[in-house]
């Protein structure tokens, strides 16, 4: 997998399933590390992770710094996931998908590819909060193409309800299966 990955130089910016945390199994990798990214970028020279730096803020808070230091490492690919947290945010979706545009573009002006993950989340049930993620969540998916090139939008659809370890985080088999997609997008 990383074979085809090797010459280039990919960071990865997101929120928790990103960054990783303790509903992960010990010793176990998040996607960004899957794709031998690195937890802490200024000490890497190729493959880097840059985490949430508010360690839990909303994601359209805290990404634009991110892909400003981003932009830095001139990197040949920046994977975008910093949706999923917006869903349970106050924010609009003309809100969260205006500034996910400008974000886009903003690091597609520098020359980078950009791939940009749907926003994650399992939530069951039948509450009306719950109906309402679950709402928000695929409306956001659904109109991610107002303002980002579909070819640039990773295909999260092998991503199960058994692939969370809980209602935003993904275990080790989701992980993996969100490294795979982007790798999938690169070939």
């Amino acid at each position: 997998m990383i074979s085809a990955l090797a010459l280039a130089t990919l960071v990865c910016i997101g929120d928790s399933n990103t960054a990783g945390g303790p509903w992960l199994s010990s010793g176990t990798p998040t996607y960004a590390q899957i794709l031998e990214c690195d937890c802490n970028v200024s000490a890497h020279s190729g493959f880097g992770v840059i985490r949430d730096p508010s360690f839990g803020g909303a994601g359209i808070e805290v990404v634009k710094a991110a892909i400003t230091e981003a932009l830095f490492k001139k990197p040949d690919v920046i994977v975008l996931s910093f949706l999923t947290n917006d869903v349970q945010s106050l924010y609009r979706i003309d809100q969260i998908l205006e500034v996910l545009g400008q974000r886009y573009r903003q690091a597609r002006g520098r020359g980078a590819r950009v791939l940009v993950v749907p926003p994650l989340g399992r939530y069951v049930g039948s509450g009306p909060v719950v109906r309402q993620w679950r709402w928000k969540r695929d409306e956001i998916r659904r109109r991610l193409i107002e303002q980002v090139d579909v070819i640039d939008i990773v295909d999260v659809s092998e991503i199960s309800d058994d692939d969370y370890a809980e209602p935003l985080h993904l275990n080790g088999l989701g992980q993996a299966k969100l490294a795979a997609a982007v790798v999938g997008m690169l070939e």
